[in-house]
């Protein structure tokens, strides 16, 4: 989830996670605005972008790169990714984020 995107719901959503409280309906808020926000600008789809660092936990690592159509995106809603355990608990907080993407990739 980009943390821009909506700096007030990220926050509560990394103080729940701190505190042991729930906190998925928010990460899942937070993507659903995105999504929207690519609607808007006329994108096609959204691709899955994990964390950068090295640090990401497999479900996290599977998805990495993947294109949805906004359709699909909205009806599946893969981010938050609900098996992350990148921080190795049950749960964890899922730090993937979309990238917009302007039109269906090129089939061969």
């Amino acid at each position: 989830m980009n943390p821009s995107t909506s700096p007030s719901l990220y926050a509560q959503a990394l103080d729940r996670f701190q505190h042991g409280e729930p906190f998925l309906d928010l990460l899942r808020e937070i993507a659903a605005g995105e999504l929207a926000q690519f609607e808007k600008a006329g994108c096609w789809g959204a691709q899955v972008l994990a964390v950068s660092d090295n640090t990401g936990c497999d479900a996290c690592l599977a998805d990495h790169e993947r294109m949805y159509s906004l359709p699909e995106a909205r009806r599946t809603m893969p981010l938050p990714h609900v098996a992350c355990r990148c921080w190795g608990q049950d749960n964890s907080f899922c730090r993937c984020t979309y990238i917009g993407v302007l039109s269906p990739p090129l089939g061969p």
